[in-house]
């Protein structure tokens, strides 16, 4: 105080004495003014510590708010789970069955090991070092990764599903550090026949993060369908997992258990799958594209009153068990690899030139257009000529005078060339715009809808989808290979399959089902009359003296059906100058009141009425008990 007071007396003494050296009050002198003075030290250090406090002020807000409002829910967890231990109680997942009730997929008692993400970052460097190499695995990624999971509230990670319990009790005892990683019991999907029903039943796979969004209450780690219909019928198959809460000491050890919530187990699916069909089926498969030395195969069977599909086999096939059990990245590379596609379902995925069978579409739409008549006779020859192109049929030797029940019956290829392009006789052919809207009115080029992912849809090919795609303009030689199912037409067994049924059903396609009831069907628009006539071919191509479905009728088959064979030519000319052929084969029985088609396909195998006939036959034998 008395600095200040000195202060204080020396500007009014100051002041004072300089108004006395003039008497004169009238006399105004600017010097007499004091001019504006500088801020002093002391008010420059004021406002800047002012400054700073404001700042730091503002800075302890945000954070406050950051940590609350932003970070709040994760710390709360953390901190409530400091003393906790919540994890899940796995519900089982429902069984699957067959039509008749025998269980195809179930579940058997397995071990997880898992890893408390807090409790490791906490760990001394050397121990989570000692962790990460008794796991083996990167001790950065698995620090960083255990930080990532903190940050977005998953405290406990899986490390490693359907391990042995004597294998997940010596890590925990060679890490020396049981409160970091530690054994819970959880059910194991266990498919019974999991290569023959892999392409159906699909596979389980953890739970990703776009997977979390769409099923918010499955805990992570959850196992989920990711094919098949363990996939589409996921909700119905999990079940809800329970929760239990494991109270620890502060270094890890336990004190008490309970069950916060019970788990309530998955419902069971009964598929409409007929199991003993299906292992059936899987073995002919198998057994022909060995036996012809094709690249795979496929089987379709479906009633075609309903969508029910009773078989689906694609072969080679994988092991689903291996993916439930958390595949490793060894096999499934080898899986991704493997020249014969065994995760391709070539059942309702796989692409190829359907060949002779689909005269049955060329000939709907040859009567639905009125192009011919079904009586109307046309030389069947051995070749027809486009310019200086010669188109050769099947039979070197030709057919003679052909109608379309003939052409069915013996798959005249220049039959077809001549109504499809107008050759010949036939002063106007149906030709690829008109064809090609029957073909889609046969469901080709879009997918079935079948009740698994995975479908493709096909190439329905027209003038401008061949600009657009291929850059070049149509031809008519194009028009000629379209007739017969060649050029690029691509569709998968399941269409082959479809459209057979549309011609068994009066023109109904329903949609195919694995499990349930199909919706509508879909009407394709024929009249009866002309389902009747390609029917009726369908029936001769499986009976002497025309027909190409020779194990039916050598010797004659005890159940009259219709069928259609079909040689589908693919890839590049052999040194002989041919091309290699898909097998094909579609039948349905019986023939007055069809309940049953089967379609079959053997890739790379040959022809359709040697490679795929027999397996059909067999298969039919089997459906009805011959």
């Amino acid at each position: 105080m008395s600095i200040f007071n000195d202060l204080l007396y020396e500007n009014f003494s100051s002041t004072t004495k300089s108004r006395g050296k003039n008497n004169d009050s009238s006399f105004i002198s600017l010097d007499n003014f004091e001019k504006p003075s500088r801020p002093s030290n002391e008010t420059i250090v004021i406002m800047f510590l002012t400054l700073v406090f404001i700042f730091s002020f503002f800075l302890i807000v945000s954070r406050i708010i950051y940590l609350q409002v932003v970070k709040g829910k994760s710390y709360r967890l953390m901190a409530q789970s400091n003393l906790y231990r919540e994890t899940p109680i796995y519900a089982n997942r429902g069984v699957i069955k067959d039509e008749k009730g025998k269980i195809i997929v179930r579940n058997r008692p397995g071990y997880q090991i898992k890893i408390d993400n807090r409790a490791f970052i906490s760990l001394p460097k050397l121990d989570r070092d000692n962790v990460a190499k008794v796991l083996q695995l990167n001790k950065s990624e698995m620090f960083s990764q255990a930080k990532e999971n903190i940050e977005n509230g998953i405290f406990y990670s899986v490390l490693e599903v359907d391990v042995k319990i004597d294998k997940a009790i010596n890590l925990i005892a060679e890490s020396n550090t049981s409160n970091v990683i530690f054994v819970e019991s959880v059910p194991i999907r266990n498919n019974l026949y999991p290569l023959q029903t892999a392409p159906i039943t699909g596979y389980l796979g953890r739970i990703d993060k776009d997977e979390s969004i769409m099923y918010p209450d499955f805990f992570n780690g959850e196992q989920i369908g990711k094919l098949g219909i363990e996939k589409t019928y996921e909700k119905i198959l999990h079940g809800e997992s329970g929760l239990k809460r494991v109270e620890l000491t502060a270094n890890g050890k336990m004190l008490d258990k309970k069950v916060v919530t019970k788990a309530i187990d998955g419902k069971e699916l009964v598929t409409n799958i007929n199991l003993d069909l299906q292992l059936k089926a899987y073995d002919l498969i198998k057994k022909a594209v060995e036996d012809n030395n094709g690249l795979g195969g496929a089987l379709i069977a479906i009633n075609p009153k309903n969508g029910h599909i009773l078989s689906l086999v694609s072969y080679p096939s994988f092991n689903v068990n291996k993916f439930s059990s958390q595949i490793s990245e060894k096999d499934f590379q080898k899986l991704l690899n493997d020249v014969a596609k065994p995760l391709n379902n070539r059942a309702i995925a796989g692409l190829y030139p359907p060949g002779s069978t689909f005269k049955i579409v060329s000939a709907t739409a040859l009567l639905e257009e009125n192009i011919i008549s079904p009586e109307k006779e046309i030389d069947g020859g051995a070749s027809v000529s486009l310019g200086q192109t010669v188109f050769k049929d099947w039979n070197p030797a030709g057919h003679g005078p052909t109608n379309i029940y003939k052409a069915l019956a013996s798959s005249v290829d220049t039959y077809f060339y001549k109504t499809v392009g107008g050759l010949g006789e036939v002063e106007k052919g149906l030709g690829p715009t008109k064809l090609a809207k029957w073909a889609t009115n046969f469901g080709l080029g879009k997918v079935t809808g079948i009740d698994i992912i995975g479908e493709t849809k096909g190439v329905v090919p027209t003038e401008s989808w061949k600009k657009n795609v291929i850059g070049e303009d149509w031809y008519d030689g194009n028009t000629l290979h379209y007739a017969i199912g060649q050029g690029y037409l691509l569709v998968t067994p399941l269409q082959v399959a479809l459209y057979t049924s549309a011609i068994a059903n009066n023109g109904l396609i329903y949609p195919p089902r694995i499990v349930g009831e199909s919706d509508i069907p879909k009407d394709i628009g024929a009249k009866p009359s002309t389902i009747n006539v390609v029917k009726k071919g369908l029936k001769m191509a499986c009976e002497a003296p025309l027909g190409t479905g020779y194990p039916f009728i050598y010797p004659k088959y005890p159940v009259t059906v219709g069928c259609k064979t079909g040689t589908s030519e693919f890839g590049e000319k052999n040194k002989q100058g041919k091309y290699q052929t898909h097998g094909w084969f579609t039948v349905f029985a019986p023939y007055d009141d069809p309940e049953i088609v089967v379609t079959v396909l053997i890739e790379a195998g040959g022809e359709g009425g040697s490679a795929s006939a027999p397996v059909a036959k067999a298969y039919l034998d089997s459906y009805f008990g011959f």
